[in-house]
């Protein structure tokens, strides 16, 4: 699995993409990302398909929606082991998921916890399914926090899927944090026309604050 690599800070921070694939747009948020202190890692989670990417100004081709759909949280589980045992340092990290990206943090933090020690989940999809392999049956495992970020307009997470999400964080004994925000679905990412920049300034600063508070801890002997 081809993984872009920035920074050399303490931590580490896995930066899952989301459903267009890897772009600059992304390698500049990780850029940002490192800035803070962080070795950022961002994974191809649909390199079996090749070097595929997709335009986000664009309406999502069937390819896309595919990948998306064949791209399970148990593949990209086993792809961060894998990552994992190829990366000895940073020893501790966190993972953070933009929309697609978010149920696959959530799921290499509950898969690996021993390295992976906090996730942030932003306006996420596709968290909640009727099945017994549904992301958001992870949150009870979780052996940390994580971060929610939920856009108020978000048809890929509707209110009853939130509902659910919220309700699976506040049964977990971890400290978890959850905001809501009124943008729209895609608030986090600079190039798109939904894109709010004080809401995902305001995200961004909560979920590092949680990353640097938990991977701090763990540092202490």
């Amino acid at each position: 699995m081809p993984v872009w690599r920035q920074g050399s800070g303490p931590f580490g921070l896995i930066v899952m993409m989301d459903v267009f694939g890897i772009r600059p747009e992304l390698h500049r948020m990780c850029a940002k990302l490192a800035a803070h202190g962080f070795t950022t890692f961002l994974p191809h989670l649909f390199y079996r398909a090749g070097p595929v990417a997709f335009s986000p100004q664009e309406p999502l081709p069937d390819e896309a929606k595919r990948l998306n759909q064949e791209t399970t949280w148990q593949m990209s589980a086993a792809d961060i082991g894998a990552l994992l045992a190829a990366t000895p340092t940073p020893r501790h990290l966190a993972a953070a998921g933009y929309c697609m990206g978010a149920r696959h943090a959530l799921a290499a933090m509950a898969t690996h916890p021993a390295r992976i020690k906090a996730c942030a989940m932003l306006h996420g999809g596709r968290l909640v399914g009727d099945d017994e392999t549904s992301p958001h049956r992870l949150i009870a495992s979780l052996q940390g926090p994580a971060y929610v970020a939920f856009a108020a307009d978000d048809p890929t997470c509707p209110p009853h899927h939130q509902a659910i999400l919220r309700q699976a964080l506040a049964d977990s004994a971890q400290p978890h944090r959850v905001d809501d925000f009124a943008a729209h679905h895609g608030f986090m990412f600079p190039e798109r026309d939904v894109f709010d920049p004080a809401v995902a300034a305001a995200a961004t600063d909560a979920m590092l604050t949680l990353f640097k508070t938990t991977l701090e801890a763990t540092a202490t002997p």
